[in-house]
């Protein structure tokens, strides 16, 4: 494994931990408390009004808890976890990733999401994968990682490597993360939970539930 590939690792995976949290960040920056609009003109000609009519439109569209998700190779399943929808058409940046989903709370400050992406592994192990991803997290949010044991022992029989973040700053909201990384068939996958630090615990049953839920479909 090359230093090159661990750094492309870090990139595509450290900047997938967090940019759904950047994109929540600036809708509550513009007083939308919903994940952001795919379209940023659209962020910064709407008024407050219709950014509140935009995200209930939204969550009423969106795919409810208990719904599945699949991939766009249809490689694996996931079931939406009770109180979250599909965000995945919702949130700046989502067609980067494969699946997206958001707590279905407008109330909500900084709405907890889930995100999952993915990269070829090209024959890297678990550990480099996770320890670039850990590496680039650290870097550009300023804070620290480290190990956590979530209470599942695989992602549907994979291994699997859980670190999560200290608190760091997005948007003038203070959030934590946390991200499993695993290996599928040569790709690795990250799957984030990012929140405000208040929500973290809240959201842990939810997180885990999304896990267990996985299905490998190739």
């Amino acid at each position: 494994m090359t230093s090159t590939l661990t750094r492309r690792y870090a990139a595509l995976f450290g900047s997938a931990a967090l940019a759904l949290s950047v994109a929540a960040c600036s809708s509550e920056t513009e007083g939308d408390a919903s994940p952001a609009s795919n379209s940023s003109s659209s962020s910064e000609n709407s008024s407050s009004e219709s950014s509140s009519e935009s995200s209930s439109e939204s969550s009423e569209s969106s795919q409810p808890s208990g719904d599945t998700l699949t991939d766009s190779d249809g490689t694996f399943e996931v079931s939406i976890p009770s109180g979250y929808v599909d965000a995945q058409g919702q949130v700046t940046g989502a067609g980067a990733y494969e699946v997206a989903v958001a707590e279905n709370n407008p109330s909500a400050a900084f709405p907890t999401t889930f995100i999952i992406a993915t990269v070829p592994a090209s024959g890297a192990s678990l550990d480099q994968i996770a320890e670039g991803a850990r590496s680039s997290v650290e870097s550009s949010l300023s804070t620290t990682t480290e190990d956590t044991s979530p209470p599942f022992s695989d992602v549907d029989g994979e291994d699997y490597v859980a670190y999560e973040t200290g608190e760091y700053s997005q948007g003038g909201a203070t959030l934590k993360s946390v991200q499993v990384i695993t290996i599928h068939n040569d790709t690795g996958y990250a799957i984030t939970l990012n929140a405000s630090t208040d929500a973290v615990d809240a959201a842990a049953s939810s997180f885990v539930e999304f896990i267990d839920s996985w299905k490998w479909t190739d």
